[in-house]
């Protein structure tokens, strides 16, 4: 996956791609993608409210399944290809969104694109990040990405020193007051995971929940107005004295034990949350 093969790209590579424009990021119109969301909002309020609320599982670790697959960073053309692909069979299967008038479908596509765009733009981020980090710090720390640190602790990053017990777990995000209140709001979030550690008699697998602590996390944020980050072709790429002055104001703030426990955890198929006076499961694709 590319969280593996990216260790084979240095910042100098990857930047160098960026300017050549291999990403085409500014070939699809982020206005045009707010204009058509605007508008949705505006005549069908509560589509897109549900819209809003719409997952496809099968979305979630696309961009490194094909650039595992291509054996490189893909350009968002092909990104977005899959990404809609994918999302119109979701769509599909929905029979409660195929009772809806086509105008109305239209506007989960509509959502789904946008959320789409901005999730490869984010991956890209998070792709600087770690090459600054490599490229500016590689003695001090190690980078790791990996889906167990992305579906399990809901972190983007693990940057770990390579001398003492610190770790900066990193989020990397788009800098809005959402950003804040979303990393609030994954403190406390439950995840259903199979622990070794749990494994008994009376517990075959070891399931049991996981609860997501964020204190002492990190926000690295990038914008349109480039104050943290350079914006070329489209792609933010983090400058490195941000980075730099981001690690040494959080040094010490979390240590290794999140990352360790990942030795012993991982993600269950099965997922189980309490609703009310019960429970409900489902299981991930």
């Amino acid at each position: 996956m590319i969280k593996e093969k990216v260790r084979k790209l240095n910042y100098d590579d990857f930047v160098a791609q960026v300017k050549e424009d291999k990403f085409k990021v500014e070939e699809i119109s982020y206005n045009n993608l707010i204009h058509d969301m605007q508008y949705a909002r505006m005549m069908h309020p509560r589509t897109k409210k549900d819209a809003d609320r719409f997952n496809v599982t099968s979305v979630q670790d696309l961009f490194n399944e094909l650039c595992a697959e291509h054996k490189e960073i893909i350009d968002i053309h092909t990104y977005l290809e899959e990404y809609m692909n994918r999302v119109e069979e979701a769509l599909e299967d929905s029979d409660k969104i195929q009772s809806l008038q086509s105008e109305e479908i239209e506007v989960y596509r509509i959502i789904m694109r946008l959320r789409g765009y901005s999730a490869y733009k984010s991956n890209l981020a998070e792709i600087s990040f770690k090459l600054v980090v490599q490229n500016i710090l590689n003695e001090k720390y190690e980078v790791k990405m990996s889906d167990d640190l992305d579906r399990i602790l809901a972190v983007d990053l693990a940057v770990l020193s390579r001398d003492e017990d610190v770790a900066h777990y990193v989020h990397v995000t788009k800098d809005s007051q959402f950003a804040h209140e979303k990393l609030k709001r994954k403190s406390g979030q439950v995840v259903t995971v199979l622990d070794s550690r749990e494994i008994d008699f009376f517990n075959s697998d070891g399931t049991t929940q996981y609860y997501r602590n964020t204190k002492g996390h990190v926000l690295a944020l990038y914008d349109d107005k480039g104050k943290n980050n350079h914006i070329i072709n489209g792609v933010y790429i983090f400058k490195d004295d941000y980075v730099r002055e981001l690690l040494e104001e959080n040094y010490g703030e979390c240590d290794k034990s999140q990352y360790e426990e990942l030795k012993y955890i991982r993600r269950s198929k099965r997922q189980t949350r309490k609703r009310g006076f019960g429970t409900v499961s489902w299981i991930e694709d």
